[in-house]
């Protein structure tokens, strides 16, 4: 089974188009695209750790009301802790799907390898005088999830050791076929078009440039922005079931000129 794996994808070093932006402090990169991969390999872990109440890898996240238990479940498959020599722990963190009780295999091996090759994390070795010492250097990854209807959205969200880069990967899938759901799927599932979603998303732009004082000095930014939603946004569902989008805003007012952004469309704010 080939399996699609639409994502917007950074922090990975390839030398693909990407974007860094720094807001407070905090520094992201992110490129709009889309990757297929495929393998018939099932996915294996030595630690397994259930996520399906609480829709997301760490504890503080919301569930899925729109979730049924039964039907799809993300757990993890992989969890890989690291600890350098001052004692500093990092994880790699990666989701697998279950779906009426079975795990997508081809979905979860893609999954584990995407995230092995775009988002590596080990321990490299450094000397201090005469002292040899170990470091851990790549990105920690968590993750995620949401459910609306027969879509399913896994947010990976990686960070670099030791800076503030961070980036995001969305993979949207169909639990009824196990195939990658398209941008119009996931927004059939909350009853949007095409025009409808656009439409939401230039209000949470709107929102955003509101909220943030020194980016109303750029409206310029904010009418580029908008100009550029049909093809920089992505739709997922937010971990609470609801409609999501991440998308490229410009920012003249930061050092890095570009950035990509997670939205809450019911809320109208930004979320991950």
């Amino acid at each position: 089974m080939g399996i699609m794996l639409l994502a917007l994808a950074g922090c990975d070093g390839n030398g693909g188009a990407s974007t860094k932006s720094s807001t407070s402090g905090e520094e992201s990169k992110a490129t709009v695209s889309e990757q297929a991969s495929q393998s018939s390999e099932v996915a294996s872990s030595s630690e397994e750790t259930s996520s399906s109440e609480t829709g997301s890898s760490s504890e503080t996240a919301s569930t899925s009301e729109q979730a049924d238990p039964a039907h799809v479940e993300v757990t993890t498959q992989l969890e890989m802790m690291l600890t350098d020599d001052n004692g500093n722990e990092f994880r790699m963190i990666i989701p697998k799907l279950i779906v009426d009780g079975k795990e997508a295999t081809a979905i979860n091996a893609a999954l584990k390898e995407f995230v092995e090759q775009n988002h590596p994390l080990e321990k490299t070795s450094y000397m201090d005088g005469d002292t040899e010492k170990w470091s851990v250097d790549g990105e920690e990854t968590s993750y995620e999830w949401g459910v609306k209807g027969n879509i399913v959205s896994i947010v990976i969200q990686a960070d670099e050791t030791f800076t503030d880069g961070f980036c995001y990967d969305i993979f949207n899938y169909n639990v009824d076929t196990l195939e990658a759901a398209s941008n119009e799927e996931v927004m059939g599932a909350f009853g949007m078009t095409v025009d409808e979603f656009n439409g939401k998303v230039a209000d949470a732009y709107r929102a955003y440039w509101n909220s943030v004082t020194y980016m109303q000095e750029y409206m310029a930014d904010l009418d580029k922005s908008i100009d550029a939603i049909p093809t920089n946004v992505t739709p997922f569902v937010t971990s609470d079931g609801g409609a999501g989008a991440a998308g490229l805003i410009y920012n003249s007012g930061s050092q890095f000129s570009e950035r990509i952004k997670c939205f809450d469309l019911e809320a109208l704010e930004t979320v991950q």
